[in-house]
């Protein structure tokens, strides 16, 4: 288990690392490239370098795509993704609406996560706008005349770092839960969209337009047909548009506009500018006035705008100066016509230095003297503007997140408030606030898996760090390190020891757990340039050894702690944009050979190393000259290399999957039907190099084919950019880190066919009469013998071959097993039994049985085994089996047995009658007899009769015998002649 970490002073969000810095003068800075939300201008650069011009038509169509393929998306068409959270780690939310009579019904807009829509004030929502290509929401209100009509204006208003554009406006009609397009495209970036609460056929739109170019676009647009046209009724420059809206409830021919000057593209970023200002139109919008008495004039920043629930006539004002600090808050109670300074001991570095990315002010629509100032953190006045002092914790207590973008009241009198890191409320006027997000619109950068923990899913996100968890709790993430979170490595030898990173490379490490952090920077050099989103990777042969890049390779051997060492000079071009941009962005090492290493940069350099970093071959010919976003080297093959690229080129196809098969000596683009969309993040499979997945800005696509087909992963994944991929290996899950919707995971089953099942033998020799159970691996849904069997296991006895075929649980069918081939053999011969010599079994001695010869394996049934004759030491009924070469085996076909003996006994009893002698034989178990009858006379019958010549007295011996041996018993017997 990973350690909650309390996080660093200054190593928490980025914008709040600069505002432990002193703010520069003189508006952004004049090198913006060090502050927050100007990482290298990482959003326009990777899409369109080398080019100036953002490749809008290119984008749009592409995104326009990906929504038509989405319905159909995935081999298997189901909703199979999975949100893993954090809940409790929100994203940006830029807007917030709550419902005119029912505050439970609350709506939220995301900078790059779509529309959420609760019914029971906040507990639980539903996405309810992730069929729409663009899913930055710049602003939500309901028609205060119907509340069942919605609009929202799509295209973050802020203009940060990742500028996500949009394309208009939408309406709702059933209160939010579902949206049409109205038009407004060219509009680009909605900042604010109002119905005319008289009349619900007027709607207001103010438009910031393209942000990355000059543009007439821009202004404040009216519809009076419900949004199904527009016209343009305030323009001031091409560089300038609405950022801020008000309507006159009361008169709601009474409009107020502030304006801003706002371009960012790789070669500008003005935040301040002559056209900013307010202007009112009494008419609705056909004519208008600037406003200016009281109010600051010259070059101006953002300008936000609020109005009092009691009285339209007041109004107020929050102006940003050219340091991007507050110039100062003012009010008018004339409806304009003139406004007073009510700044009052407001410190005017409440917005940090970042007023273009704030500048907003609330009311209390109940209390006109309750005035709010959003910033970093939140500022609240109880007096109308004469005192002010923080409305909520610090944000480096992490009790309500940094960067506060809306604050809106409910018919109740409860407030919500809107946060680079999700919603909050409270119901004691701003005293404390309670978390209610419970929305999965995390910005993920990077995501990593756990070897030790792989059910845990652990990334780094925009203005929230480190962090790790999963569905089973989704809202109990906890924030594990600080800052702008990027890549998290984890030692796969050691589960106490990983790593983290912030932006610009800033690496620590922890060997408890994450209890305690220390710096892992130790030999890169601070001047070197470095990415926004600088690489670092482990060695997969030694987690000791570590790869990272600027714009060279450094390498580390020592592990945690230890010292990097440059091993490669510059691998980017020379600077051509600026010098923060031309970095590494890649580095690879073969997980097949560790002398094989890659680096990939922003300026679409390849470059390759086959000595361990010793010397350096530039492989990038026949590559797109394209933002390079990764690459991967092949777990089956050490001469393969797959990489891809950002980008996007209007009129003109950009292929962004290549594959080299020879170290990249050359390329072949296997970008097949892929949608033409930038390419952020490969992950190749580990045991099949033709399985890819693509992390694209409009969703995951994977190949089963080595990139000649690709298909997009499920159908309930929003058009959302997704930043990076991993595989979880227990349960085969694909983990994506998605830009606006949290971590999600893919069951890999739904999209991969089932690998080959295996039988376990290639060939088995059956006998006739014997049978074999062919058993396939479990867990699958279905199975296909060829013998048209459907169970998981068989019973064959007869002569062929033998496989199967397996089926997922999404219906994806395995190749056929290797065959099984099953021969068929005839038993040997019934042995013949046959003794050496008597089977009579005398006491103490034994008897030999013997079988016939040759045979492999002899078993008797007594148990012994081995020998072709077995020796009898007990008299019974005696069987053998013998086995032939080929295992078949067969019986005796009859039983030997062994006699049992025993030893005679001799005896017997004698009549006389005068000289005549019969011999009475009681002998027991005899066969043969001889009689020794005293006189010199024998004989061999059993009872025989025998006159002795004389009287006398005679020793009469008689002996008796059988198979097993003899006995002997004598008697005398006396006789006597009668005639004496």
């Amino acid at each position: 288990m990973i350690a909650m970490k309390a996080i660093p002073f200054c190593l928490l969000p980025l914008l709040a690392l600069m505002a432990c810095q002193p703010p520069s003068s003189g508006g952004e800075p004049a090198d913006p490239w060090v502050r927050k939300h100007l990482p290298s201008d990482h959003f326009f650069l990777m899409r369109s370098w080398p080019d100036t011009v953002f490749p809008l038509t290119a984008y749009e169509a592409a995104l326009h795509q990906v929504q038509r393929q989405r319905p159909r998306a995935t081999r298997t068409g189901s909703d199979l993704w999975t949100v893993e959270g954090p809940a409790n780690i929100g994203g940006r939310i830029n807007t917030v609406a709550i419902h005119p009579s029912n505050p439970n019904i609350l709506l939220t807009g995301s900078a790059s996560g779509g529309i959420h829509r609760s019914t029971d004030g906040g507990q639980n929502w539903t996405p309810v706008f992730d069929d729409k290509p663009f899913l930055a929401i710049g602003h939500i209100s309901f028609d205060p005349g119907n509340p069942d009509i919605v609009y929202a204006g799509t295209g973050d208003p802020n203009i940060s770092g990742y500028p996500f554009i949009g394309d208009g406006v939408y309406k709702s009609t059933d209160g939010g839960q579902s949206w049409t397009h109205m038009g407004l495209t060219a509009g680009r970036i909605t900042s604010k969209i109002f119905a005319d609460p008289s009349n619900s056929n007027i709607l207001y739109a103010g438009m910031m337009g393209l942000p990355f170019a000059r543009n007439n676009d821009r202004g404040l647009y009216k519809s009076t047909d419900g949004g199904q046209s527009w016209t343009q009724v305030l323009f001031v420059s091409d560089q300038a548009g609405v950022i801020d809206l008000l309507i006159d409830p009361v008169n709601p021919q009474t409009i107020y506009a502030a304006t801003w000057d706002r371009i960012r593209n790789n070669a500008e970023s003005t935040v301040t500018g002559p056209h900013a200002g307010i202007w009112k139109s009494t008419d609705g919008g056909n004519s208008w006035t600037q406003l200016l008495n009281g109010l600051p004039t010259g070059s101006l920043s953002r300008i936000g705008l609020a109005m009092s629930g009691l009285n339209p006539q007041i109004l107020f004002a929050l102006v940003v100066a050219g340091n991007q600090n507050v110039e100062g808050v003012y009010t008018s109670t004339n409806g304009g016509a003139s406004w007073t300074n009510i700044t009052g001991d407001l410190d005017l570095a409440v917005l940090g230095g970042f007023g273009w990315y704030f500048g907003k002010i609330r009311v209390n629509p109940t209390n006109n003297n309750e005035l709010w100032v959003l910033g970093v953190d939140l500022w609240k006045s109880a007096d109308g503007g004469t005192t002010w002092n923080m409305a909520a914790p610090p944000w480096w207590q992490y009790d309500v997140h940094a960067d506060k973008h809306d604050l809106q009241f409910d018919a109740n009198g409860h407030i919500y408030l809107t946060t680079d890191g999700g919603l909050y409320k409270s119901t004691n006027g701003g005293n404390t606030w309670a978390d209610i997000e419970n929305l999965t619109n995390t910005q993920f950068y990077r995501v990593a898996v756990n070897p030790h923990d792989p059910s845990r899913f652990y990334g780094g996100a925009q203005d929230n760090g480190s962090t790790g968890g999963n569905a089973a709790q989704i809202n109990n993430w906890p924030r594990i390190w600080g800052g702008d979170g990027f890549q998290m490595r984890f030692d796969p030898s050691n589960a106490g020891t990983f790593y983290a990173e912030t932006q610009n490379g800033g690496l620590v490490y922890t060997t408890d757990g994450g209890n305690n952090f220390s710096s892992h920077r130790n030999g890169i050099d601070v001047n070197d340039r470095r990415n926004w989103d600088m690489p670092f990777i482990l060695s997969p042969q030694n987690p000791q050894v570590q790869y990272t890049g600027t714009y060279r390779v450094y390498r580390n051997t020592s592990g945690p702690g230890g010292t990097w060492q440059a091993i490669s000079p510059q691998l980017t071009l020379p600077v051509q944009v600026h010098p923060r941009f031309h970095t590494i962005t890649c580095v690879e090492v073969s997980p097949l050979n560790p002398q094989v290493l890659y680096a990939g940069t922003t300026d679409a350099q390849v470059q390759r190393s086959l000595d361990g970093g010793a010397t350096w071959t530039n492989i990038s010919a026949g590559l797109p000259t394209r933002y390079v976003t990764d690459l991967k080297a092949s777990p089956v093959d050490s001469a393969t290399l797959f990489v891809s690229h950002s980008g996007y080129k209007d009129g003109e196809y950009l292929p962004h999957v290549h594959r080299s098969t020879n170290y990249g000596n050359s390329w072949t683009d296997i970008s097949g039907n892929l949608p033409d969309l930038a390419v952020n993040d490969l992950f190749v499979y580990p045991s099949d190099d033709d399985i890819l997945f693509a992390a694209t800005d409009g969703g995951v696509y994977g190949t089963i084919d080595g990139g000649q087909s690709w298909s997009r992963l499920g159908t309930n994944m929003p058009l959302v950019a997704v930043y990076d991929l991993e595989i979880e290996p227990i349960n085969q899950r694909l983990v994506a880190g998605t830009y606006g919707r949290s971590i999600m995971t893919f069951p890999l089953g739904s999209f991969l066919p089932p690998p080959r099942p295996e039988l376990g033998l290639s060939s088995q020799t059956l006998c006739t009469g014997d049978s074999l159970v062919l058993t396939a691996p479990s867990g699958y849904a279905a199975y296909l013998w060829t013998t048209g069997d459907t169970t998981s296991s068989i019973t064959v006895s007869t002569a062929g071959q033998y496989a199967v075929q397996v089926r997922n649980a999404y219906g994806f069918s395995s190749g056929f097993s290797d065959s099984v081939t099953v021969f068929l053999a005839q038993p040997p011969a019934a042995p013949v039994l046959s003794w050496a010599g008597d089977s009579l079994l005398c006491p103490g001695s034994s008897l030999v049985l013997r079988g016939p010869a040759g045979f492999a394996g002899y078993f008797w049934s007594d148990g012994s085994q081995g020998s072709d004759s077995l020796l009898v030491t007990q008299a019974g009924s005696y069987r053998l089996v013998v086995v032939d070469s080929l295992g078949c085996s067969s019986d005796s076909s009859q039983l030997a047995t062994a006699s049992p003996g025993a030893l005679p006994v001799a005896a017997f009893g004698t009549q006389v009658a005068g000289l005549e002698l019969t011999l009475l034989d009681s002998s027991l178990l005899a066969d043969t007899y001889f009689w020794d009858l005293g006189d010199g006379h024998t004989s061999t019958d059993s009872l025989p009769t025998h006159t002795y010549p004389q009287s006398g007295s005679f020793v009469v011996t008689l002996v008796v015998g059988n198979a097993c041996g003899q006995d002997t018993f004598q008697q005398t017997v006396t006789l006597w002649a009668t005639n004496l």
